[in-house]
């Protein structure tokens, strides 16, 4: 299996000895009675074949892959815009799975080695990863990293109250 939790595996039986034709049953998803399963996750798989005088085999065969891929936010990276319509945010992700080779993009075509996204607007951020040693091999993450900003600041119309003469001092703002 070359994708975490794909289900791309494949093993065929190979038999000698006993008397043909030997018939097969495995204990894959669709139950399998051929000498070939296809397309199964990793995992331990029993077969039984038995010979045309009805002698068994029993065995298990393991199919061996990745993880399937992760991502998570760093939460110690998470930086918020500053101020309204600024871009300064900023964020970190940690994978796991795979190979553990990663790329990983915010819009799944665009993707880079850093695991940080800076320069970053106000947003909700769905973020992929890509194992970069098979890059047909693409997750997004679950779950979504909310970069906020401040509201627009509204300046007032300021107060004046004009003093009352050239020399006072009871004028306001």
């Amino acid at each position: 299996v070359v994708c975490g939790g794909a289900s791309t595996g494949k093993v065929k039986a190979v038999v000698s000895g006993g008397t043909p034709a030997y018939s097969y049953a495995w204990d894959d998803p669709s139950q399998s009675t051929v000498d070939s399963i296809y397309n199964v996750a990793a995992g331990i798989y029993h077969l039984t074949i038995k010979d045309a005088n009805q002698c068994s085999l029993d065995t298990n065969i393991t199919i061996s892959g990745l993880t399937a891929l992760a991502l998570t936010e760093d939460l110690t990276s998470h930086v918020n815009v500053t101020c309204f319509s600024y871009n300064d945010g900023a964020f970190a992700l940690q994978a796991s799975g795979g190979s553990g080779q990663y790329e990983y993009s915010l819009d799944g075509n665009n993707w880079q080695a850093s695991a940080s996204f800076t320069s970053l607007t106000s947003g909700t951020y769905k973020p992929y990863i890509r194992d970069a040693a098979n890059v047909t091999c693409i997750a997004q993450m679950d779950g979504s990293i909310n970069i906020v900003e401040p509201t627009k600041g509204v300046l007032g119309v300021p107060q004046i109250t004009n003093a009352s003469n050239l020399s006072a001092t009871d004028g306001k703002i």
